[in-house]
Formats: structure tokens, sequence, C-alpha cells
């Protein structure tokens, strides 16, 4: 299974269209990106399953949630400023004060990191851990 990439850049021009869902999640999850950290910091959630996690960004900087080397199918059902897919991990970006949605269906069973990406945000602890079961 292919690893898939959402990732928004802020600018100018008109927000993405939402992707469409992959399913009804298993779980959901709610995150509230803070400067400089995310609430919870531990997310769990089971391999194969669609698991939704809704980021809140109650900073007023811009923060991403990304995670690397995870093979999983993405979609961002709730954009945040502007989203791209790519293959290579997990990249939501939001400005300061925004929300999105995104599922997720992970192939493999493991422990993760994510973190923001945001120069010196993670390095001053703005990261995580996301825990799949089978």
């Amino acid at each position: 299974m292919a690893a898939l990439v959402v990732s928004a850049c802020g600018g100018g021009g008109a927000p993405p269209e939402p992707d469409a869902p992959l399913g009804e999640p298993s779980v959901r999850l709610d995150v509230t990106m803070r400067d400089i950290a995310f609430e919870p910091a531990t997310l769990e959630g089971r391999a194969r399953e669609v698991i939704e996690i809704a980021l809140k960004n109650t900073g007023s900087l811009a923060h991403d949630f990304t995670v690397k080397e995870i093979a999983a199918e993405v979609a961002v059902t709730q954009p945040a400023s502007r989203a791209r897919n790519t293959d290579t991990g997990i990249h939501v970006h939001l400005d300061g004060r925004t929300e999105s949605v995104m599922q997720l269906r992970v192939a493999t069973p493991g422990t993760y990191e994510f973190y923001c990406s945001v120069s010196g945000h993670r390095p001053a602890g703005m990261a995580g851990t996301l825990v799949v079961t089978d």
C-alpha cells in the first residue's frame, strides 16, 4: 500500500475541495495544537481501520501535523488552508486559529512519531506518538 501525504501550504487562493472520506471511522481523536504543544500527545488507533483525527489550531502561529515513513491512506475531509497530495508521509498544515479533519487507514501496526515541522517547534517539544495496534 502506498503512503499518501496530505500537504498544505499557506497562501492565497481558494481552499481545496474536501477529499472523499475513507469510510466510517472506528475512532475519532480530537487533537488541539497550541503554541507549542499537541494535546493529547499520545493517539491510539487500529491498523487497517479508519482513524479520524480532528485537528484544531488554537494558537496564533501556524502549525502542522507531520508523520514520516508511514504507509497509510489519507483523506482530508475538512481541508486545511491549502492541501496537496504527495507521496512521503502525512503532512497537514493549519494556519493559526483554524481547524481540519483528516482520516487515515494505517497499513502496519507500530509506533509512529508525529510532530510539527515548523522551524523550531519540534525541538521545543511539539511532538507526540501515534500508536497503531493490530
